[in-house]
């Protein structure tokens, strides 16, 4: 029988080494196996925390319940997508994301919708509108330092709400608190009237970013109306 040694002063069968490397590839696949049940079916590695961050005017049980993660879940088995988009349904909410942190956290980051004007409805409610043009929340009271959109109703509400909220976006914000209202019968004819009575004739949204930073100086010129239609061609009278 052929002997060979693995170590200066033993001898080792050569017949054996097959069977030595069969016993450790099945070793490896019996912990394998062990650990894909313990990662797949076992709660060892389950969900024991749901945080939220970024929630302040949201509540983050109300975020934990519309992600809907069971205690417990393994944490492989956590449908990430699926929770957030169950998060993305909150009208509080523009974006979101969730990843898992391991042994038993999942994480859920939001960026909540950010008020740059109001609608007011026939029933005396204040619908916050964010930049995108999304209603998605209502007050009882009239809510502060924010403008409120006046603009028509009919096939063209929508599209003239997303230009009059991406111009509110663009003000500087101690410029938009002095903003009383954002008018528009169309798109492009977006007027501003200020809380001292001045009117700023906007145009369309076009630019917005530019008329925005051309604003602040003009207001401090005497006149009545401001024209930033033309940002190369601005008009105080």
């Amino acid at each position: 029988m052929t002997m060979t040694t693995d170590r200066p002063g033993r001898v080792v069968p050569a017949a054996s080494r097959p069977r030595t490397v069969f016993l450790a590839a099945a070793a490896v696949v019996l912990l394998t196996v062990v650990g894909l049940i313990v990662l797949f079916f076992t709660p060892v590695f389950g969900v024991r925390t749901v945080r939220v961050v970024g929630a302040r005017t949201v509540s983050a049980d109300t975020v934990r319940s519309s992600a809907a993660i069971a205690d417990g879940t393994p944490l492989v088995r956590v449908d990430t997508s699926a929770a957030r988009a169950r998060v993305l349904h909150l009208p509080g909410v523009a974006g979101a994301s969730v990843h898992v942190a391991y042994p038993s956290t999942v994480v859920i980051t939001i960026e909540e919708r950010t008020a740059v004007g109001y609608i007011r409805d026939s029933a005396a409610r204040f619908s916050l509108v964010d930049s995108h043009g999304v209603e998605y929340r209502v007050e009882s009271k009239v809510p502060a330092a924010l403008p409120r959109f006046d603009l028509p109703t009919g096939t063209a509400a929508a599209s003239t709400l997303s230009s009059a909220a991406a111009v509110a976006a663009a003000l500087p914000v101690d410029v938009r608190a002095k903003v009383v209202t954002i008018s528009a019968d169309t798109p492009d004819s977006i007027r501003l009237v200020l809380s001292d009575d001045r009117v700023v004739i906007w145009g369309d949204a076009s630019q917005s970013a530019l008329k925005g930073r051309l604003l602040p100086p003009l207001l401090t010129r005497s006149g009545h109306t401001i024209d930033v239609s033309d940002p190369a061609l601005v008009v105080v009278g």
